[in-house]
């Protein structure tokens, strides 16, 4: 960690594995899987020795979707769908809706783009962590709760990653408790810690992993699980467009029934540091509000809150994908399809093309880098990264007109939407504040008390700024301190000083690891780092 203090050279354990993934979730538990599973003409103990890292407390605790899941591809990973139990559930009922401050009209048809009858419905926590057990009996070691601090290098090759320290106090000294985290060396690592991975930014950094590509944008993903007033059909998925979202916002929101007995619901809309003024936790409870959304809910339960950054440019701001020593796969290399909002098929295939790259050229006595280069091109030859090359084109339709982006231009001018009039909708009343006696809405401190943070609050801070003065003097002016609105778990507050100056103070054991305090600072001084091996949300049911 950043900051520590120690008063003589430190001494750590030194591991050694074939190949070290860092991360897991469905990308590198699919990648770790692969590696054990396809037996060429050696047996399963000649193949790599492969250790998957954590730093989630459990498996699936820090993962975050939707999730309905296009599942086309898992097959080739996973084996058939008889496999997975009850972990997917099929689309039986979809619907897109746009809605104005009080009224929903229902679109009469499926956009190409949103249709869902071919995918299935989970929690993505309890599919990870399916995923971590068929590896763990295929002989993937898995190690929760640590982190990975930084990567270990030999010249510009990376050998491998140092794990994180445990038992720092606050002030960087070390605590009676204190264990250094131990080296582990690898013959290839593949970092799959999520969008804008520590590892991977320091990869993408000393490798210049982004030359020729443009700046990338980001969208902001918030997710609630309630528990319904009355039983639900399980299977429905149900899009709205237009209200809270302004016309300038890239936005929509989310209602999906996986049980008679739970909803996942949120919001998505593109975040951007040039106005980062948006509140996007102030947009979930606006949206709640809405009588076709109120009806919904009024006397349900929320039973879970979370939130994540999402990278929304396709191809023009993916980074190169490989290097010496390390291949980096699904949302650290911002694989996801933002006009279908998905991403956990793109996970799912860039683990299981990086890890046939990597035992090919395990079986061929050759990890150079040019070998893993073929990893890219696999991915340029797959169907399923095509998509990605055409999502600014879709950003561009939407900023023409909210309905008109999902429609192909040869129809957009022709269509028209149906209203659909719903009496309990018409008859709930007006709109406010006074529905939060009914729990539909919560202000931020309440909602990251429904994420399940776990945190050690004697640590150093895995939030810094760089540079405080930006705040109290441009940011103040600029934009208002606008970093107390767009990070859903209040992590940031300014305080005002009797003579007038702003002190930003931080509250890192209510960081939600969503990511967006850095794709949204306009002046990029926030800084995130993992924490302690363990600390953070625990999302299982998610």
């Amino acid at each position: 960690m950043g900051g520590v203090v120690f008063k003589e050279p430190m001494q750590r354990e030194r591991l050694e594995v074939d190949v070290l993934i860092v991360g897991a979730g469905p990308a590198g538990l699919t990648a770790a899987h692969v590696l054990k599973t396809r037996l060429g003409g050696e047996t399963a103990a000649g193949l790599p020795r492969v250790l998957v890292l954590e730093k989630g407390a459990e498996l699936g605790g820090q993962v975050l979707s939707g999730a309905v899941v296009d599942v086309s591809r898992f097959p080739a990973a996973w084996g058939d769908e008889a496999a997975w139990g009850d972990l997917l559930r099929p689309v039986i009922r979809e619907s897109v809706w746009l809605l104005t401050s009080r009224s929903a009209y229902r679109l009469p048809w499926i956009p190409k783009a949103l249709r869902n009858r071919e995918c299935r419905l989970t929690s993505l926590g309890r599919l990870t962590a399916w995923m971590g057990e068929r590896c763990e009996e295929v002989g993937v070691d898995i190690a929760t709760g640590f982190s990975g601090a930084e990567l270990l290098w030999d010249g510009d090759r990376v050998v491998g990653v140092r794990v994180g320290d445990f038992g720092v106090a606050r002030d960087g000294r070390p605590r009676d408790d204190f264990q250094p985290g131990p080296e582990i060396r690898a013959a290839v690592t593949l970092l799959a810690e999520g969008v804008r991975g520590t590892l991977a930014q320091q990869a993408i950094e000393r490798c210049g992993l982004m030359t020729g590509k443009s700046y990338g944008t980001y969208g902001a993903g918030l997710k609630e699980l309630w528990r319904p007033g009355i039983p639900v059909e399980p299977g429905e998925v149900i899009h709205t467009l237009g209200y809270p979202f302004s016309a300038s916002a890239f936005g929509g929101a989310f209602y999906y029934t996986l049980a008679p007995d739970l909803v996942s619901l949120g919001v998505v809309v593109e975040i951007d540091s040039r106005r980062p003024v948006l509140d996007v936790h102030a947009l979930l409870q606006r949206w709640k509000e809405h009588p076709f959304v109120r009806r919904r809910l009024t006397g349900g339960t929320l039973l879970k809150y979370g939130a994540r950054a999402l990278p929304e440019s396709g191809w023009k701001a993916s980074p190169r994908p490989w290097g010496e020593g390390f291949l980096i796969l699904g949302d650290s290399a911002a694989f996801l399809d933002a006009s279908r909002l998905k991403g956990i098929h793109l996970a799912v295939e860039s683990g299981r093309l990086g890890a046939e790259v990597i035992l090919d050229a395990w079986r061929a006595g050759d990890l150079s880098e040019e070998r893993l280069q073929s990893y890219e091109d696999r991915l340029n030859q797959s169907p399923l990264f095509q998509p990605l090359r055409g999502v600014e084109a879709l950003k561009g339709r939407w900023m023409r007109g909210l309905v008109r982006c999902i429609l192909p231009d040869s129809t957009a001018g022709r269509a028209s939407a149906r209203r659909e009039k719903d009496e309990r909708s018409a008859a709930s009343g007006g709109e406010g504040m006074a529905e939060a006696a009914c729990g539909l809405t919560q202000d931020r401190t309440t909602s990251v008390g429904f994420a399940g943070i776990v945190y050690r609050e004697d640590q150093p801070s895995h939030i810094s700024i760089s540079d405080p003065d930006v705040c109290r003097r441009r940011c103040r002016v600029e934009f208002g301190n606008p970093c107390r609105w767009f990070c859903p778990g209040g992590v940031f507050h300014v305080a005002v000083r009797s003579e007038g100056s702003v002190q930003v103070e931080l509250e890192p054991g209510n960081c939600l690891h969503c990511k967006i305090c850095e794709v949204t600072d306009p002046y990029g001084v926030v800084r995130w780092r993992p924490p302690e091996g363990g600390s953070g949300p625990r999302w299982l049911s998610m």
